[in-house]
């Protein structure tokens, strides 16, 4: 981890840096997930630059997985249209009954 002096961050600098909405960051904050704002006064918050820069190095990294990897397709079926649901469990279209059909004219 790099030595980051500690600042201030204010709003928008949190949410480039963790790429996480305002109402994401204040969900985890509330569970104890993310660092907690200071309030310098009245609407006035901030976070701790190198509060933040903790968490960001204590989350589990996360890996790129081209799609059907994990099901052991191979990179040639990537031409291949995908596979639709099978009928009877793709979602029902209503059949309009005769008198609705004539309301609508």
């Amino acid at each position: 981890m790099s030595e980051t002096t500690d600042r201030f961050m204010r709003e928008a600098e949190v949410h480039a840096m963790t790429s996480l909405s305002r109402a994401q960051r204040w969900r985890l904050e509330l569970k104890g997930q993310f660092p907690a704002r200071i309030r310098l006064g009245g609407r006035t918050v901030v976070w701790s630059a190198r509060e933040i820069e903790e968490w960001m190095h204590s989350r589990p990294r996360a890996r790129y997985v081209p799609q059907g990897a994990l099901l052991g397709q191979h990179s040639d079926d990537e031409d291949k249209p995908a596979a639709r649901a099978p009928a009877d469990l793709r979602p029902r279209r209503k059949t309009r009954t005769e008198p609705e059909l004539n309301a609508l004219k």
